[in-house]
């Protein structure tokens, strides 16, 4: 009966102290609760709020236009490149140029052998100082001819005199147009650079026999360039001799001026259109491509995002993210700069590669979510970053 007793006892005890603990520990939370400076309920939302994703987001702008850039590719081209020979058949006696020489107008690049050339030309000069002497003789012989009496001097030897100095004279013209024809030939065979230039090609050697107008080297013209693009006849319609244009050479802006358009298509089915382009060429060298962008107003409703922002979905449909606020109510209202992510499909019109015009179930002043569009679902509730007001 003791041991019972005493056992009872010991619980009655233990009972007691849990009670005692119990309501301690109901007091200790009830004081941290009336003490705190924000709701609990507030302080959950904040702490739930505070681990959340942040975007960034900027209001659409829908527009009933857009421009649509169109790029054309193009080459640089010497303003004239020519291929220059010698004008009559010879030996390549010297060559005194090769490829890379920068050679001046009125430049001797090469010569042919010229000893037959020069044997003929002492040939003749030697025959018009004959003829000449010849000439001087038949003309001494006819004025004293001709101060004779008429009586003293038949007419016949007047007549053979007179003859003789007009054909002494024949004779020596006829030398001489030789002897000028010998001088053109020694002219031709030197063979001389038309204009300033750059020697890109050296076609043959000394010691080769060449005919009249075979190509012996290829010359680039210095001092100024064209540019050739390709059009579609639409796009050449917009242009017109005279015309200013901005294009792009190795990523660098240059200012060029509407030559010609040619009337014809190309093999490649395109309009050419030469430019000609404006100083300093510092950099430029033919061969170089070059782009021409060209800009054409295109009626349509939509706006334009940051191709960052769109969203692939099933079929090649698109998608982009917007947000709404959210629906559940905090002991003091919304939290100020959070939302719901909602998906809205759009259609892509048109791309420049860094922005994209879309169009679809969109609204003007709609927030669409520029940045960090990849870590987010339709439906999760994010912190907002608004990048219009970022940048005021």
């Amino acid at each position: 009966m003791r041991d019972s007793y005493l056992k009872q006892g010991f619980l009655k005890s233990l009972t007691k102290t849990f009670i005692v603990l119990g309501i301690a520990f109901f007091a200790i939370i009830t004081i941290l609760l009336t003490s705190s400076k924000a709701p609990f309920g507030l302080a959950f939302s904040t702490a739930a709020t505070e681990t959340r994703q942040t975007v960034k987001t900027k209001p659409l702008a829908m527009r009933s236009a857009y421009t649509y850039q169109r790029e054309y590719i193009g080459a640089v081209e010497a303003d004239q490149r020519s291929t220059v020979g010698f004008e009559r058949t010879g030996l390549v006696e010297t060559l005194f140029y090769n490829e890379g020489d920068t050679i001046t107008s009125g430049t001797v690049l090469g010569r042919l052998d010229t000893a037959a050339l020069d044997a003929s030309q002492q040939e003749i000069l030697a025959r018009i100082k004959q003829s000449k002497a010849q000439l001087a003789l038949a003309t001494a012989n006819y004025n004293r001819i001709a101060t004779l009496d008429n009586e003293a001097v038949a007419e016949q030897d007047k007549d053979e005199a007179r003859e003789s100095v007009q054909s002494n004279q024949a004779a020596v013209e006829a030398l001489e147009a030789q002897l000028l024809q010998v001088q053109v030939d020694l002219a031709k065979a030197e063979l001389k650079a038309p204009y300033l230039a750059t020697i890109l090609e050296r076609f043959v050697d000394e010691g080769i026999v060449v005919t009249p107008g075979q190509p012996v080297f290829k010359l680039q013209k210095h001092g100024s360039y064209e540019v050739r693009v390709g059009l579609s006849a639409r796009a050449a319609d917009q242009f017109s001799a005279g015309q200013q244009v901005d294009v792009l050479i190795q990523d660098s802006p240059f200012q060029a001026r509407v030559k010609s358009i040619l009337p014809a298509k190309d093999d490649s089915r395109t309009v050419s259109m030469l430019l000609t382009l404006k100083p300093p060429f510092k950099g430029i060298r033919p061969g170089d491509t070059v782009r021409l962008m060209l800009s054409s107003p295109i009626k349509a409703t939509g706006a334009w995002v940051p191709v960052s922002a769109l969203q692939e979905g099933n079929r090649g449909l698109w998608s982009v993210y917007v947000t709404v606020p959210e629906k559940e109510k905090l002991n003091q209202g919304a939290a100020t700069g959070t939302g719901v992510i909602k998906r809205r499909s759009v259609t892509v019109v048109y791309t420049n590669g860094e922005n994209a015009f879309i169009s679809g179930a969109v609204r003007d002043g709609e927030p669409v979510v520029i940045e960090g569009a990849h870590k987010v679902v339709p439906g999760q509730a994010v912190m907002i970053l608004d990048a219009a007001r970022d940048n005021a």
